[in-house]
Protein backbone atom coordinates (compact mmCIF):
# COMPACT_ATOMS: atom_id res chain seq x y z
CA UNK A 1 0.00 0.00 0.00
CA UNK A 2 1.66 3.02 -0.67
CA UNK A 3 0.48 6.17 1.45
CA UNK A 4 0.50 8.98 -0.51
CA UNK A 5 1.26 12.17 1.08
CA UNK A 6 -1.61 14.99 0.28
CA UNK A 7 -0.75 18.55 0.71
CA UNK A 8 -3.55 19.52 3.30
CA UNK A 9 -5.46 22.13 2.85
CA UNK A 10 -5.15 25.71 4.43
CA UNK A 11 -7.89 26.87 6.55
CA UNK A 12 -9.08 30.32 5.75
CA UNK A 13 -10.07 32.46 8.63
CA UNK A 14 -12.35 35.23 7.55
CA UNK A 15 -11.24 38.83 7.99
CA UNK A 16 -13.87 39.54 10.05
CA UNK A 17 -12.59 36.79 12.83
CA UNK A 18 -9.61 38.33 12.64
CA UNK A 19 -10.24 41.89 13.36
CA UNK A 20 -12.55 40.44 15.93
CA UNK A 21 -10.32 39.22 17.50
CA UNK A 22 -7.33 42.00 17.22
CA UNK A 23 -10.56 44.40 18.75
CA UNK A 24 -11.14 41.30 21.38
CA UNK A 25 -7.65 41.44 22.31
CA UNK A 26 -7.01 45.38 22.04
CA UNK A 27 -9.98 45.78 24.40
CA UNK A 28 -9.18 43.02 26.63
CA UNK A 29 -5.70 44.88 26.95
CA UNK A 30 -7.67 48.31 27.28
CA UNK A 31 -9.77 47.08 30.18
CA UNK A 32 -6.68 45.67 32.46
CA UNK A 33 -4.51 48.54 32.22
CA UNK A 34 -7.97 51.08 32.47
CA UNK A 35 -8.30 48.77 36.02
CA UNK A 36 -4.84 48.73 37.10
CA UNK A 37 -4.94 52.42 37.03
CA UNK A 38 -7.95 53.59 39.04
CA UNK A 39 -6.54 51.02 41.40
CA UNK A 40 -3.31 52.62 41.62
CA UNK A 41 -5.43 56.07 41.89
CA UNK A 42 -7.82 54.73 44.49
CA UNK A 43 -4.95 53.58 46.58
CA UNK A 44 -3.39 57.07 46.46
CA UNK A 45 -6.03 58.97 47.25
CA UNK A 46 -7.16 56.63 50.12
CA UNK A 47 -3.30 57.04 51.53
CA UNK A 48 -4.10 61.23 51.45
CA UNK A 49 -7.25 60.37 53.33
CA UNK A 50 -5.48 58.43 55.86
CA UNK A 51 -2.64 61.71 55.98
CA UNK A 52 -5.14 64.03 56.35
CA UNK A 53 -7.32 62.41 59.11
CA UNK A 54 -3.95 62.26 60.79
CA UNK A 55 -3.14 65.84 60.56
CA UNK A 56 -7.19 66.53 61.71
CA UNK A 57 -7.15 64.19 65.09
CA UNK A 58 -4.83 67.19 66.85
CA UNK A 59 -7.48 69.56 65.51
CA UNK A 60 -10.46 67.81 66.78
CA UNK A 61 -9.04 67.39 69.80
CA UNK A 62 -8.01 71.02 70.03
CA UNK A 63 -11.99 72.10 68.55
CA UNK A 64 -14.00 69.68 71.47
CA UNK A 65 -11.09 71.33 74.42
CA UNK A 66 -12.51 74.61 73.19
CA UNK A 67 -15.95 73.90 73.41
CA UNK A 68 -15.53 72.29 76.92
CA UNK A 69 -14.25 75.68 77.80
CA UNK A 70 -17.06 77.50 76.53
CA UNK A 71 -19.78 75.58 77.67
CA UNK A 72 -19.28 77.52 81.30
CA UNK A 73 -19.48 80.84 79.69
CA UNK A 74 -22.42 79.83 78.00
CA UNK A 75 -23.95 78.66 81.14
CA UNK A 76 -22.79 82.49 82.69
CA UNK A 77 -24.64 84.35 79.82
CA UNK A 78 -27.79 81.84 79.84
CA UNK A 79 -27.78 82.71 83.89
CA UNK A 80 -27.12 86.54 83.08
CA UNK A 81 -29.85 86.60 80.50
CA UNK A 82 -32.39 85.11 82.61
CA UNK A 83 -31.20 87.58 85.66
CA UNK A 84 -32.14 90.69 83.04
CA UNK A 85 -35.28 88.90 82.02
CA UNK A 86 -36.37 89.76 85.83
CA UNK A 87 -35.03 92.48 86.62
CA UNK A 88 -37.09 95.53 87.24
CA UNK A 89 -36.36 99.09 87.23
CA UNK A 90 -38.12 102.44 88.36
CA UNK A 91 -36.91 104.48 86.01
CA UNK A 92 -39.73 104.84 83.47
CA UNK A 93 -42.02 105.55 86.15
CA UNK A 94 -39.50 109.04 86.49
CA UNK A 95 -40.30 109.08 82.91
CA UNK A 96 -44.33 108.47 83.26
CA UNK A 97 -44.35 111.32 86.04
CA UNK A 98 -42.33 113.51 84.09
CA UNK A 99 -44.97 113.66 81.40
CA UNK A 100 -48.21 113.65 83.46
CA UNK A 101 -46.98 116.26 85.46
CA UNK A 102 -48.25 119.77 85.75
CA UNK A 103 -46.40 122.97 86.30
CA UNK A 104 -47.39 124.00 89.29
CA UNK A 105 -46.66 120.50 90.79
CA UNK A 106 -43.23 119.61 92.87
CA UNK A 107 -42.88 116.00 93.77
CA UNK A 108 -40.50 115.94 96.37
CA UNK A 109 -40.30 112.18 98.22
CA UNK A 110 -40.68 108.88 95.87
CA UNK A 111 -41.12 105.52 97.89
CA UNK A 112 -40.48 102.25 95.56
CA UNK A 113 -42.17 98.72 96.25
CA UNK A 114 -40.85 96.43 93.84
CA UNK A 115 -42.95 93.54 94.82
CA UNK A 116 -46.30 95.25 95.13
CA UNK A 117 -45.14 97.25 92.55
CA UNK A 118 -46.54 100.04 94.45
CA UNK A 119 -45.19 103.99 94.34
CA UNK A 120 -45.94 106.20 97.12
CA UNK A 121 -44.90 109.90 95.72
CA UNK A 122 -45.42 113.12 98.46
CA UNK A 123 -45.53 115.96 96.50
CA UNK A 124 -46.73 119.75 96.99
CA UNK A 125 -48.63 122.21 94.83
CA UNK A 126 -50.48 125.69 94.97
CA UNK A 127 -53.87 124.83 95.28
CA UNK A 128 -56.42 122.45 95.80
CA UNK A 129 -57.92 123.12 91.96
CA UNK A 130 -54.55 122.24 90.48
CA UNK A 131 -54.31 119.15 92.58
CA UNK A 132 -57.36 118.13 91.44
CA UNK A 133 -56.55 118.34 88.10
CA UNK A 134 -53.03 116.66 88.68
CA UNK A 135 -54.94 113.56 89.69
CA UNK A 136 -57.27 113.85 86.62
CA UNK A 137 -53.71 113.82 84.52
CA UNK A 138 -52.69 110.31 86.01
CA UNK A 139 -56.26 109.21 86.20
CA UNK A 140 -56.44 109.42 82.12
CA UNK A 141 -53.09 107.39 81.75
CA UNK A 142 -54.51 104.90 84.47
CA UNK A 143 -55.40 102.34 81.81
CA UNK A 144 -51.63 102.24 79.89
CA UNK A 145 -49.85 101.98 83.36
CA UNK A 146 -51.68 102.07 86.43
CA UNK A 147 -53.71 99.66 87.82
CA UNK A 148 -54.95 102.45 90.50
CA UNK A 149 -54.07 105.70 92.11
CA UNK A 150 -54.81 106.83 95.97
CA UNK A 151 -55.22 110.09 97.14
CA UNK A 152 -53.67 110.06 100.51
CA UNK A 153 -52.63 112.60 103.08
CA UNK A 154 -53.48 116.13 102.14
CA UNK A 155 -53.03 119.38 104.49
CA UNK A 156 -52.33 122.77 104.10
CA UNK A 157 -49.05 123.79 104.78
CA UNK A 158 -48.23 126.92 106.85
CA UNK A 159 -47.25 128.82 103.70
CA UNK A 160 -51.00 128.26 102.10
CA UNK A 161 -49.69 125.52 99.63
CA UNK A 162 -51.11 121.73 99.34
CA UNK A 163 -49.47 118.82 100.45
CA UNK A 164 -50.33 115.52 99.15
CA UNK A 165 -48.99 112.21 98.92
CA UNK A 166 -50.25 109.67 96.27
CA UNK A 167 -49.75 106.06 95.91
CA UNK A 168 -49.82 104.29 92.90
CA UNK A 169 -49.78 100.97 92.04
CA UNK A 170 -48.30 100.13 88.58
CA UNK A 171 -48.48 97.41 85.75
CA UNK A 172 -46.09 94.94 85.95
CA UNK A 173 -44.24 96.18 81.83
CA UNK A 174 -43.86 99.24 83.36
CA UNK A 175 -40.85 97.80 85.39
CA UNK A 176 -39.86 96.18 82.82
CA UNK A 177 -35.91 97.99 81.35
CA UNK A 178 -36.62 99.98 78.48
CA UNK A 179 -34.05 97.32 76.33
CA UNK A 180 -36.17 94.92 76.99
CA UNK A 181 -39.30 96.24 76.16
CA UNK A 182 -37.81 97.37 72.77
CA UNK A 183 -36.36 93.90 72.32
CA UNK A 184 -40.30 92.30 72.89
CA UNK A 185 -41.44 95.05 70.45
CA UNK A 186 -39.09 94.32 67.88
CA UNK A 187 -39.98 90.55 68.36
CA UNK A 188 -43.76 90.88 67.94
CA UNK A 189 -43.00 92.76 64.79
Amino acid sequence: MVIQIAPKEKIRISTFTVIGGIVCFFLAAFLASAYFYFDLNVNKMNEKIRQKQLQLGPIEKSIKEKEQELIPIKGKIDSFEALIGQHQTSLDIYGFLEKNSLPKVWFSDFKFSSEEKMVNISGQTDSFITLEQQVNVLKKNQEDFLESIKLRNVEVDEEGGINFEIEFIFKAQIFKPSLIKEDAAEDVN
